[in-house]
């Protein structure tokens, strides 16, 4: 009965930016609507968004610097389950991620110039719309190499929020994609495996887990010729042999990142490589 009411309410227009508006679980803004929903020939987006708003069928909201617009669930469900019987969820489901990471590289992008605040009251409210691009990505018929990139460019949000958990969670999830998926390359490995460690220093400290994921780091930083995940391993590594009380070995481990900083002339490295040795004296 719900579907029927929206399909008699609605132009064929209004059904598919509906349909489209579906792959928004949380809130959106209006750049989303224009970057997201695709409709043949030219349209007003706006005031199809806003015949939906009439309709009661998407509400606004005051959330933010940016109005923001959500779908009820019973709504968003109905047709969630149009777009894919018109088999446009994927499509759909691709053009959100793309958004999702594009908000991500304007969000990591202003990390210096907001204050913390004033950031997560700009991006905080897309929280949601990651999470639903990840969820996307990391399925059957998504796309694993985008989904990498959404993971370790949405880090800081995770963070800012709070949800250091949730994020290490989606940084596993990247790292155990299933075999009949595109397995990830080397330099994601690394990557992924860098974020990972570092939460679990900030969770746990030190650990086996740990100290494994810093090794194939190191593994495959030298791999690709990586200097730069080659000390963060190194230093990684010497934390691990510190909090173990390992102390021979954390000094082992500082003598070669004091090597390696030498060798890519960055005297920051080289002051810090000093502070670990003497920690480990």
């Amino acid at each position: 009965q719900h579907g029927l009411l929206i399909r008699r309410q609605l132009s064929a227009d209004e059904q598919a930016m509906l349909r489209q508006l579906s792959v928004f679980t949380g809130l959106f803004t209006l750049g989303a609507v224009t970057d997201v929903v695709a409709l043949a020939g030219t349209r007003d987006l706006v005031q199809l968004l806003e015949s939906l708003m009439d309709k009661s069928l998407v509400i606004a909201c005051e959330q933010g610097p940016a109005k923001r617009y959500r779908l009820l669930e019973t709504t968003r469900l109905y047709a969630a389950e149009k777009l894919a019987q018109d088999g446009e969820t994927d499509a759909c489901a691709l053009r959100h991620a793309t958004y999702a990471l594009l908000e991500l590289k304007q969000a990591v992008q202003t990390l210096a110039s907001l204050s913390p605040d004033a950031w997560l009251e700009q991006y905080g409210p897309l929280i949601d719309t990651v999470r639903a691009a990840l969820d996307w990505a990391y399925s059957d018929n998504g796309n694993v190499e985008l989904g990498v990139e959404l993971t370790l460019i949405s880090v800081p949000l995770w963070l800012r929020l709070s949800l250091v958990g949730e994020c290490h969670d989606w940084v596993n999830r990247g790292l155990h994609t299933p075999a009949r998926l595109t397995p990830i390359q080397p330099r994601q490995r690394m990557l992924l495996l860098t974020v990972s460690a570092s939460v679990m220093v900030l969770t746990y400290g030190a650990g086996e887990k740990i100290r494994q994921a810093w090794q194939q780091v190191s593994e495959d930083a030298q791999m690709l010729n990586d200097t730069e995940h080659q000390l963060r391993a190194l230093w990684g590594l010497w934390n691990d042999r510190c909090c173990s009380n390992h102390y021979p070995e954390a000094l082992e481990l500082a003598d070669r990142y004091l090597a390696l900083s030498k060798s890519s002339n960055s005297t920051e490295r080289e002051l810090l490589a000093k502070r670990m040795r003497a920690t480990a004296l």
